[in-house]
């Protein structure tokens, strides 16, 4: 809700395996987002151009254009550099890698056994971060 801020729940699925973007469908549509997919980088910058969500899930290792260089052109376009974005991956990322991913995305998850349950608490982790940026917010401006 907070992630969504009174806007619609929509969030974008950017992975190349059928198989994991249908089981981070199934959790976010339980969660009650609406879902729509992109099977790799390209596809999902043509859908961002098109509508922009409200949030993100997007996987590192894709053919085509990769998710490092999805996001660089998130964060390098006016429009799409505030979406927030959670990286799921099955990458064994470098310490370079990681910390970049800190910086440009939201969380950084590891598919896998945990994935459905890691990605649960990355929204929970973002939702409570949103959380403290708007209660930060309000205060801030019931002292102006």
């Amino acid at each position: 809700e907070t992630i969504a801020n009174g806007k619609e729940k929509d969030v974008l699925i950017v992975d190349d395996d059928a198989a994991t973007r249908n089981l981070f469908r199934r959790i976010l549509i339980r969660e009650g987002w609406h879902v729509r997919e992109a099977s790799d980088g390209s596809r999902a910058l043509s859908q961002l151009k098109a509508h922009k969500p409200t949030l993100m899930v997007l996987d590192i290792m894709m053919p085509k254009l990769d998710g490092f260089d999805v996001l660089r052109s998130l964060r390098n376009s006016e429009e799409l550099a505030d979406l927030p974005v959670i990286v799921a991956t099955s990458k064994d990322l470098t310490r370079a890698e990681l910390d970049w991913l800190k910086q440009n995305a939201g969380e950084v998850v590891r598919k896998g056994e945990n994935g459905r349950s890691d990605l649960i608490a990355a929204l929970s982790r973002h939702l409570d971060n949103q959380r403290e940026l708007k209660r930060k917010r309000d205060v801030t401006d019931t002292h102006r």
